[in-house]
């Protein structure tokens, strides 16, 4: 398809800059400057690596260098490499069909998801939400792709933000941290606009409504991880007001044994413990959430049987958790 030879291009673009980077590297310093055989195998091994690799998406005479560079660098290094021949395999040709903006968003999406580049994945998303809403709303399909961009976006920033934080002392790291949390920042709010502006207007579904306003208690919640005073008071306000309103309609309108309401528990019940260190009231949620669901799991369709009960799971895991650290402090002299 036009569509992902589009988005191809692109990524064969960023693999050409980065080989060419390493390449360039490569001849001018590191292996004139190697002294030793291990370290000339090492960078003449490297250096047919990235030959080889420009060699895997190249065609035509640039395949044909790159094929004849890599294996000058690995006959000098001496290295047969056994993945050489993998390289001589042919292109695949793409059909042109017309798409949709909303169709061409959401297939780059996907693309973007199955190449693990989220950052990407969340503009293809970013595009796809602020053309079609709030005149029209998400399917399931793309609302768990906006979801899953995100989280993962999300996700490594603050498992970043988490390991600087645990070596606060040395200067640098408070200036990458400053740097983390700026992205941090970036993130969480980028998604709280399109929430407020496009997402949570355009819900039509108790389902749909749900979701949206647990992302936003999600998205405060992770603010509310790294602010300090005012600011992490602000987003902890924020985000009870965002699981509050989920949490009205899921109790009304979602069955116990519903994956959004699960997980709008589960997160809530986290938010508890750790932002308000309120571990009683975590532990009563999770608790009511897990035994309410227990009691209709004979209800529970096949279709999300599986997101449910790795919910309740992960419920129960927590309550062990938040229940043993309670009976260490009390066991404490």
């Amino acid at each position: 398809m036009v569509l992902v030879k589009d988005y191809r291009s692109k990524v064969e673009s960023e693999l050409s800059e980065v080989c060419a980077s390493i390449l360039r590297i490569l001849d001018s310093n590191l292996v004139p400057s190697a002294s030793t055989s291990e370290s000339k195998v090492f960078y003449l091994k490297m250096k047919g690596d990235y030959h080889r690799y420009m060699a895997e998406f190249k065609v035509g005479d640039e395949r044909k260098a790159a094929a004849e560079d890599t294996m000058v660098a690995y006959k000098a290094a001496q290295i047969p490499h056994t993945l050489f021949a993998s390289i001589l395999r042919t292109e695949e040709h793409c059909h042109v069909i017309p798409v949709t903006i909303r169709f061409r968003m959401r297939y780059l999406a996907k693309l973007a998801e199955q190449a693990e580049r989220y950052e990407e994945m969340v503009q293809f998303m970013q595009k796809l939400v602020l053309s079609s809403t709030p005149a029209s709303e998400l399917t399931v399909e793309e609302r768990n792709l906006l979801s899953v961009a995100y989280k993962n976006v999300i996700g490594s920033l603050r498992a970043a933000w988490r390991i600087v934080s645990s070596i606060e002392h040395v200067v640098l790291v408070k200036d990458y941290r400053s740097k983390v949390e700026s992205e941090l920042s970036e993130v969480c709010a980028s998604i709280l606009r399109i929430l407020d502006s496009n997402l949570v207007p355009s819900a039509s579904t108790s389902e749909s409504k749900v979701f949206y306003l647990k992302m936003k208690g999600d998205y405060h919640r992770y603010m509310a991880e790294f602010k300090v005073g005012d600011e992490r008071k602000a987003a902890a306000e924020d985000t009870m007001v965002a699981y509050k309103a989920a949490q009205d309609i899921a109790l009304v309108d979602l069955a116990p044994t519903h994956p959004i309401r699960l997980g709008l528990a589960l997160n809530f019940s986290v938010f508890y413990f750790e932002i308000l260190n309120q571990s009683d009231k975590a532990c009563s949620m999770a608790k009511q959430a897990f035994e309410e669901a227990i009691a209709e799991l004979d209800t529970l369709g096949e279709e999300s049987y599986k997101d449910s009960t790795l919910i309740m799971q992960l419920l129960r895991d927590n309550l062990t958790l938040w229940t043993s650290d309670a009976q260490d402090q009390l066991d404490e002299p």
